[in-house]
């Protein structure tokens, strides 16, 4: 693609200088030069994201800090269990229910 290059003069009361072909060649190199910034705006934004995503899972941040709470409760409750199964042994395969639903 080419583009030319306008030159810069005085302008006639009321009208414009540029043909109606250069003026359409302007305006679609305006809109590939705003859409090619905006590009670069989404590309720039995707690269900050990456990298912020990369520290905090360096920093041990990658996940909830309730993620560490629910592991931690979930080894205790492992532990309990055991513990109880130990001391009063362990459940029946099948269970009766107290009472014959109606």
């Amino acid at each position: 693609m080419t583009v030319k290059r306008l030159a810069a003069g005085p302008v006639a009361s009321g009208g414009s200088s540029l043909t109606g072909y250069e003026r359409c060649d302007m305006l679609n190199w305006l809109n590939i030069a705003m859409q090619q910034e905006q590009h670069q705006d989404l590309v720039r934004e995707a690269q900050r994201e990456r990298l912020v995503k990369q520290a905090q899972q360096s920093q041990g941040q990658g996940h909830p800090f309730y993620h560490r709470a629910f592991i931690w409760l979930g080894k205790r409750l492992v532990t309990w269990g055991l513990s109880l199964q130990a001391r009063f042994g362990s459940m029946p395969a099948t269970l009766e229910p107290a009472h014959q639903p109606c």
